[in-house]
């Protein structure tokens, strides 16, 4: 999470471009608090909330704590939450890191959630931590997705895997990935440690991977899409905080940045990030009669783990 803490980091763009969580996931979240017969809806802390994209979404509770240790997401977050809370919601926000709670009371808790961010967090001082401010029958959800697809070809997954995960230190981000935080989220939080017993109980882990990964077990269709133009693709591709520490160890490529205005194919150049959106605009190009269309729909493989506090 060190890249999203930088000065330089962009957190307008980064909250334009990134995905956002359907109103199913949140319904799955409420429904699953809802099976604890002394479920309250009074607080709720959204953990490292980045610019408050969940945590303005949870107005089924009386009032919501975004917490997150980057001083520019919480300015965006306090910036953006005016216009899309009810008023009659209290929305907090608070830098801080996730696995210091001393500012929440003991038992205040009814919920706690967090949104692509849970693969960075010391569980080790976090369970104590929650295990102390959560009450009675307090959900946990906390939830991430992986490397994303592009709907309907399949022959540009091992492109998008070499370019976010591969091993050249020219020609891929995958070196740049701060870990073990990325192979946790693209292992679906899997190796999360568990929720202590007997502080937590009533544990689920939920796949909305479709049939992207075999060995996932009961998958559900995948949840988390959606339809960008080209250009929208290329903004989001510039969000990867990997890319940031890239062009810091690359900075002649990073020179080399031409705003999509000339093709590397033609020999012109083209920073990695472009280099890798002109491969996939040109190969969809390849199956639909030369021409690669407005829009591609984006889809990724979402996982989230539930528990309660006993």
């Amino acid at each position: 999470m060190a890249t999203f803490a930088k000065p330089a980091f962009n957190a307008t763009s980064y909250s334009a471009i990134r995905p956002t969580y359907p109103r199913e996931l949140y319904e799955s979240v409420y429904a699953y608090h809802r099976r604890s017969e002394y479920a309250q809806w009074e607080l709720a802390v959204d953990l490292g909330c980045g610019t408050g994209q969940a945590t303005a979404e949870l107005t089924s509770f009386d009032h919501v704590i975004g917490i997150d240790p980057s001083e520019s997401m919480i300015q965006k977050a306090n910036a953006i939450t005016p216009r899309t809370t009810p008023p009659s919601k209290e929305i907090t926000y608070v830098k801080h890191a996730a696995e210091d709670l001393n500012f929440l009371e003991t038992g205040s808790v009814d919920l706690v959630v967090s949104a692509q961010a849970a693969h960075w967090f010391a569980y080790a001082r976090l369970w104590p931590q929650l295990a102390r401010v959560l009450r009675k029958d307090a959900s946990v959800a906390f939830w991430g997705y992986s490397q994303f697809r592009i709907a309907g070809y399949p022959g540009l997954t091992p492109i998008i895997h070499d370019y976010c995960q591969g091993r050249s230190l020219t020609n891929s981000v995958g070196p740049y990935l701060e870990q073990p935080g990325r192979s946790i989220l693209d292992n679906h939080l899997l190796d999360i440690p568990r929720a202590p017993e007997p502080q937590f109980k009533d544990h689920e882990h939920i796949f909305w991977t479709g049939d992207y990964h075999d060995s996932i077990p009961d998958p559900r269709p995948v949840l988390l899409r959606k339809s960008v133009s080209w250009e929208s693709l290329q903004a989001y591709l510039r969000t990867f905080s990997s890319l940031y520490t890239f062009f810091e160890n690359n900075p002649s490529d990073a020179a080399q940045r031409t705003d999509l205005a000339q093709r590397p194919s033609d020999g012109k150049g083209g920073d990695v990030g472009e280099r890798v959106w002109w491969t996939l605009k040109e190969e969809v190009a390849k199956v639909n009669e030369g021409q690669p269309g407005e829009e591609v729909v984006v889809e990724w493989p979402l996982a989230m783990l539930l528990c309660k506090k006993t």
